[in-house]
């Protein structure tokens, strides 16, 4: 695989926004009453109500949330008639939900919440957000009711058995957006619909129920992620990146309007890392409305999403295509840097209302670019005026530098053409198989098991990004990398693995894959043993198995409870790796061929347990002795 050259990275940590931006934009800290419900449909309300209820107290049963879920659309109901008759349409939405929830008899003491109904307001409200739990486990996993059952009854109580789904993948996910909770809720019902009409209705729910689960796992990794990317460096950081990546995706869109999208969805995930799942709810009704209110300014290809439900319009904005180009915006913003070569000679600084231009300006001008990518470069540019300005010879520097960094741009799109021609070219197998020696080798603390997760994650990844159009592959695969590496950075953090990897996990996200790339086996890590054991199940594992064992032995390259042979030989090879980290290509594949012919001698003699034991020890004991290990 082709290593992207590592350039420096900083932060936007001191940026500071413009005060010509709307007020709304700016004092998002302005709770919104209960108001904020109105426009919606009467149904989404019952069901957002549902949903932030059971997040708030996640041991709750359904029927309690439900009762109080009917609360608050009569409110909303009152409020919407005549607002002034009634004090609690004035206060935060969020605010009266818990109120609600203490003022109920018995309901606190049922479930423990004592200790926040004692306090008030806006203490009220924070203690409730302070004990959500997001703990994978802390709630039981989603078990699947009978189909036959479900069936008989759902046709009458279709309502019913949505807003029970709502209720318990809210409580499983208690800082999930309000949005997407609603949306699995829309998706259950299709999946009911459909699934009722089939003879095999058991094996179609749990199969399409299993997708809506999946896709608000990797919501809430991703949400995760960006949280502990927020408390590390400040929420500042998460600015630049959609900033980057709006102006990419809408080039002729204004910079303003840009702009202000960009800082209000920054202001949606600050609420959401809160836990506030409420106030993130309205500020992204908001920025759907704005979004559509201006699409002939932003882009004709919106017309399509803005005419849909609710729901469905944050999936469809997000899938489309990148706006053509517009004639006059040009990949090198050439202006600029002669601008501020002069900016050197006059002692200005350049303005953080003239970086974020720019950033506006390379973004527009880079198709197919990650926003991971344009801040590099554009970081990249920062750093080069900075160190030009100190010669003689500005101009040349500069441009000397602005190639240097042109083909750092090439070599990060040819790595994504690489990445995905390498995968083409085989199968996920294939390509994880050379993708675990890599990692292994890097981080070979890591237990078997991890490193099969993070390299089939990263595999999946690749696969889903191999697939999309041109455009979005080197966005989709630098977005996917990082949510596997950031995973590997919280195990780091929780129980340090080794220092190389501590050094890339302190980089900013954009540039951690990088570092990682660009690291050497582990030269401190102490190799293990190298003693493998070989049993007859090799034999009659099924081919998946077979490789997981295959890359694990110590490994070549579900989860790990039933391994296929091919799987064993993956295990096999990782120990390998484990026992000489600085093993080459060459001795991998001849270890590999010789633990193939055992694993063909064995399973074709009469006693494959006989065969094993003789042959096993013979295999490691030539491995050791080619390899030099113990």
């Amino acid at each position: 695989m082709k290593w992207v050259t590592f350039i420096s990275c900083l932060f936007w940590i001191g940026f500071t926004e413009p005060k010509n931006v709307p007020r709304r934009y700016r004092d998002v800290e302005q709770l919104i009453n209960i108001a904020g419900f109105i426009p919606l449909p009467e149904k989404i309300v019952k069901l957002g109500s549902t949903a932030l209820l059971s997040q708030y107290v996640q041991n709750a049963r359904f029927n309690d949330m439900e009762k109080l879920a009917k609360d608050v659309v009569e409110l909303a109901k009152v409020c919407d008639t005549n607002s002034q008759s009634e004090p609690r349409c004035q206060k935060y939405a969020g605010y009266v939900c818990v109120d609600l929830l203490c003022q109920e008899p018995g309901l606190a003491e049922k479930y423990g919440f004592t200790k926040c109904c004692a306090a008030f307001e806006g203490q009220r409200h924070s203690c409730f957000l302070s004990h959500k739990n997001d703990t994978p486990g802390f709630i039981p996993s989603f078990q699947n009711p009978n189909a036959e059952q479900v069936c008989k009854q759902f046709q009458d109580h279709r309502d019913l058995f949505q807003a029970h789904f709502v209720h318990e993948v809210a409580r499983r996910y208690p800082t999930t957006s309000l949005h997407l909770l609603i949306a699995a809720g829309h998706d259950y019902n299709e999946v009911l619909t459909a699934c009722c009409q089939e003879a095999g209705k058991e094996a179609c729910f749990s199969a399409k129920v299993t997708m809506i689960i999946q896709k608000l796992q990797r919501s809430s990794h991703e949400q995760h992620q960006m949280c502990t990317i927020k408390k590390k460096y400040g929420s500042n950081t998460m600015f630049p990146c959609e900033f980057a990546e709006l102006s990419e995706k809408f080039p002729k869109a204004s910079f303003s309007i840009l702009y202000h999208l960009s800082r209000y969805t920054q202001y949606m995930h600050e609420e959401l890392c809160k836990g506030d799942t409420l106030q993130g709810f309205f500020i992204q009704a908001d920025i759907l409305k704005d979004i559509c209110s201006h699409r002939l300014e932003i882009s004709a290809k919106l017309d399509d999403c803005c005419g849909r439900p609710l729901l469905e319009q944050p999936n469809c904005i997000a899938a489309v295509e990148n706006d053509d180009r517009p004639a006059d915006v040009s990949p090198v913003v050439k202006a600029f840097i002669e601008n501020k070569v002069m900016q050197c000679h006059s002692g200005n600084s350049t303005t953080d209302w003239a970086k974020h231009l720019l950033l506006s300006e390379y973004s527009r001008g880079r198709a197919g670019f990650s926003p991971e990518l344009t801040l590099r470069l554009y970081e990249g540019y920062m750093d080069l005026l900075h160190k030009c300005c100190k010669t003689e010879k500005t101009e040349e520097c500069a441009t000397e530098g602005e190639k240097q960094l042109e083909n750092q741009a090439v070599e990060t799109l040819n790595s994504k053409n690489d990445t995905c021609s390498l995968y083409d070219s085989g199968d996920s197998f294939s390509y994880q198989d050379m993708l675990l020696p890599e990692f292994t080798k890097r981080v070979p603390q890591l237990s078997f098991e991890d490193l099969y997760k993070h390299t089939k994650q990263f595999t999946e990844g690749v696969h889903e990004c191999c697939h999309s159009n041109d455009s979005q592959k080197l966005i989709c695969i630098e977005g996917k990398v990082d949510l596997v590496l950031g995973d590997i950075c919280r195990s780091h953090v929780a129980h340090p693995i080794n220092p190389q990897l501590g050094r890339c996990c302190r980089e900013p996200s954009r540039c951690r894959l990088a570092c990682f790339q660009s690291l050497d086996a582990d030269a401190d890590c102490v190799p293990i043993p190298f003693s493998p054991e070989f049993h007859e199940d090799l034999c009659s594992d099924k081919p998946e198995n077979q490789h997981i064992q295959k890359q694990s032995y110590p490994p070549l390259f579900s989860m790990f409870t039933d391994l296929t042979r091919n799987q064993q030989e993956t295990r096999f090879l990782v120990d390998l790796i484990k026992s000489k980290p600085t093993i080459t290509t060459d001795q991998r594949q001849t270890v590999t061929t010789d633990f193939n012919g055992l694993l063909e001698k064995c399973c074709q003699a009469e006693n494959h347990e006989e065969c094993f034991k003789e042959e096993g020890p013979r295999l490691v004991e030539n491995t050791k002795a080619a390899l030099g290990v113990h």
